[in-house]
């Protein structure tokens, strides 16, 4: 592939990426791509977009834009954002050698009773206490009589075994 390696997102112009070390790193995602037991449905997804994006812009000889129009297309049926996220993902693969991982979704939206201090620190007294041998049983007896009564939970707000 005879890729041009200025793949810079469209406003910046660096041109510091090693032509000789991006074809190395191009031989590693076909070595990636050819392996597709060792990688999650999303991870393969993403090589082979950024795969096809190549493609694009070599043999077809198409614009950053287009080229990335056209695989966000045949991959993910979908255009314009997509296809902003697949020259993003090339830029940093070119980069790094690596895929650009999200940090989408890995937020906790809702806060639990379980993520509370005092009933963390209290979870683990009573663990401590029964020697760190508590079944799901007495940790559900504990839970219901115990801590939803000192935490002030409503009366009728009980675990079962399976959540204990």
């Amino acid at each position: 592939m005879n890729i041009d390696f200025n793949l810079n997102s469209d406003e910046d112009n660096d041109n510091n990426l090693d032509i000789e070390n991006n074809i190395e790193k191009l031989k590693k995602l076909e070595r990636i791509l050819s392996n597709k037991k060792k990688q999650s449905a999303y991870d393969y997804l993403q090589y082979w977009v950024i795969h096809k994006y190549f493609v694009y812009l070599d043999i077809h000889k198409l614009g950053k834009i287009q080229a990335s129009e056209y695989a966000a297309e045949e991959v993910y049926n979908k255009s314009s954002y997509q296809a902003r996220n697949i020259r993003k993902w090339a830029k940093f693969w070119l980069k790094n050698g690596m895929l650009y991982k999200s940090m989408q979704g890995c937020h906790q939206k809702i806060k639990s009773f379980i993520d509370d201090k005092d009933v963390i620190n209290s979870s683990l007294i009573f663990i401590r206490q029964n020697g760190g041998k508590t079944t799901p049983k007495d940790y559900q007896n504990f839970i219901n009589s115990v801590l939803f009564p000192q935490m002030e939970v409503a009366i009728n707000k009980k675990i079962t075994i399976k959540t204990s």
